[in-house]
This record gives C-alpha cells, sequence and structure tokens, in this order.
C-alpha cells in the first residue's frame, strides 16, 4: 500500500477466505521481538510469508519511490 499523498489516510484490508489471524498474530510478535538483530527478524518474516503463501516484493520498492518522488518512511517502533 502506498500513500500518494501527504494526508493520513485510512485503508480497509479484507481477506478471502480468512484464517489470516494467526499470521497477522505471529508477525506482530516478530515485529515486536527485541532480541532479534534485522537479518535474524527478516528471514522469520520471510519464513512466515513462505508459511502463508504471502509473496512481498521489495524490489518494487525504489520504482514506486521514484514514480512517485517520495521517500519511504519506516513505522516507529515502539
Amino acid at each position: 500500500m502506498w500513500n500518494h499523498t501527504d494526508q493520513p489516510t485510512r485503508v480497509l484490508e479484507i481477506h478471502t477466505p480468512g484464517l489470516l489471524e494467526p499470521y497477522y498474530d505471529a508477525l506482530g510478535e516478530l515485529f515486536a521481538a527485541t532480541d532479534l538483530g534485522d537479518s535474524e527478524r527478516e528471514a522469520a518474516i520471510d519464513r512466515l510469508h513462505a508459511k502463508y503463501g504471502i509473496h512481498y516484493h521489495p524490489e518494487l520498492i525504489s520504482e514506486m519511490v521514484t514514480a512517485d518522488g517520495r521517500r519511504p518512511q519506516r513505522a516507529p517502533r515502539p
């Protein structure tokens, strides 16, 4: 998802069929884990994506940034 404006946005994402709650629970735990380094966290997230058949395309980020003229920002960590 990419917000092309300077204004806050809201997103409603619907997964069908459902049953992705365990994925989001596990993903939240990985983001919250303080005992993982960045490479360990990325590897764990890759394994989680594979388990649920989720395909993430980070190589497209630079193309989106170039087309939009913006820089990606990471959400602040708690």
